[in-house]
C-alpha cells in the first residue's frame, strides 16, 4: 500500500444517488432499513478520507482531507487544484477532489477524476478500489466488478477492496461466497468494526446466530477505535435481525448444513473466535470470482 493511503481513517461522505433497496420491508415495528450499497459508503470513505501520524496531515491531500472534513470545501478544493496544476498525474490529490465533487452532486466529474487516478496509477490497489465503490453506488454493478476485481488481483490483502466485492455478491445471493471475503478483510484488519459487523450480518443469513452473535461483540471487543455512526447504525440492524429472526432470516431455506455450531467468545488466544482455528496469515481462501460477471 502506497504511503499517501496508509493512515485513512473512515468519515462521513454525502453520496447522491444512492438508495436503499434489496432488503425485506416491514420487517419490525421499527421500520424498513437501508440497502447493501450504503454500507460502501463507509469503505469509500477509508479510501478518501486521513491524515497522517498523530492527526497531523502531511501531504496535500492529507491537508485537503482534514480542510473537507472541517467545512473548508473552497480552501481544500484550491490546494488541490494548484497540486494538480503543477502534477496533473498526482493520483492521490484527484482521489480528493473526487471526493469534493462527490459532496456536490458532480457524479460525472467525479467520475473523471477517479478514472484519471486509475490511468495515473494503474497498480495502485486505492485507486481501483475507489473506482470500484463509485460504480456501484451508481449502479453500474459489472463496470464495478469489473474494477473491484482488478484491485483484488493487484493486492488480495486490501481489505477495502474485499469487503466493497463481499458487498456485491452478498447483494446478488451469494452469502458463502460474500463470508470468504468479509473474513478476509476481517483477518487482515481486524480492528477494524465493519468487517467484524459485515461478517456478524453473513453469518446471520447463513443461518449460524450464535457465530452472528461472537462477531458483533467482537465488532466492539476487539475494536482499535470507536464504532462511527453508520457502523452503530449497522450493528443495530444485525441485532435487530437477530432479534427479530433469532435462527436466520425467514425468507430463504437454510443451505446445506456446514460448520455448524457455535463459536467461543472472542479472545487474543490467536484462535479465530468464528472459526475456531488459528488463522492462515494470508486470509482466507481464495476469492470466487463466478458472479457476478464482469465485463
Amino acid at each position: 500500500m502506497s504511503d499517501h493511503f496508509r493512515s485513512l481513517t473512515p468519515s462521513a461522505l454525502p453520496f447522491p444517488g444512492w438508495s436503499g433497496a434489496g432488503r425485506p420491508t416491514g420487517r419490525s415495528r421499527r421500520g424498513p432499513k437501508p440497502g447493501l450499497r450504503l454500507l460502501a459508503l463507509l469503505c469509500l470513505s477509508s479510501v478518501f478520507g486521513g491524515c497522517g501520524p498523530g492527526g497531523a496531515p502531511a501531504s496535500v491531500e492529507e491537508r485537503a482531507a482534514r480542510l473537507f472534513d472541517e467545512g473548508r470545501v473552497e480552501q481544500a478544493r484550491r490546494i488541490l487544484e494548484a497540486e494538480l496544476a503543477e502534477n496533473p498525474t498526482h493520483a492521490p490529490a484527484h482521489l480528493q477532489l473526487a471526493r469534493i465533487l462527490l459532496a456536490e452532486g458532480s457524479a460525472d466529474g467525479a467520475e473523471a477524476h477517479l478514472r484519471t487516478a486509475t490511468e495515473s496509477a494503474p497498480e495502485s490497489v486505492e485507486v481501483w478500489t475507489a473506482l470500484g465503490i463509485f460504480l456501484l453506488g451508481a449502479e453500474r454493478t459489472a463496470d464495478a466488478v469489473t474494477a473491484l476485481e482488478r484491485a483484488i488481483r493487484l493486492d488480495e490483502t486490501y481489505p477495502i477492496a474485499r469487503t466493497t466485492y463481499g458487498q456485491v455478491l452478498e447483494e446478488g445471493g451469494f452469502t458463502a461466497d460474500a463470508r470468504t471475503h468479509y473474513e478476509a478483510a476481517r483477518r487482515q484488519d481486524p480492528g477494524t468494526p465493519l468487517h467484524w459487523l459485515l461478517e456478524a450480518r453473513i453469518l446471520w443469513k447463513l443461518y449460524k446466530p450464535e457465530l452472528a452473535r461472537t462477531a458483533l461483540a467482537a465488532a466492539r471487543s476487539k475494536a482499535a477505535r470507536p464504532l462511527t455512526p453508520a457502523e452503530e447504525k449497522l450493528a443495530w440492524e444485525v441485532n435487530d435481525d437477530l432479534e427479530v429472526w433469532p435462527e436466520g432470516p425467514p425468507y430463504n431455506a437454510p443451505p446445506p448444513a456446514d460448520e455448524a455450531g457455535s463459536a467461543p467468545p472472542p479472545g487474543d488466544d490467536g484462535v479465530d473466535p468464528l472459526r475456531g482455528e488459528t488463522p492462515d496469515p494470508n486470509g482466507a481462501s481464495e476469492p470466487s470470482r463466478e458472479k457476478p460477471q464482469s465485463r
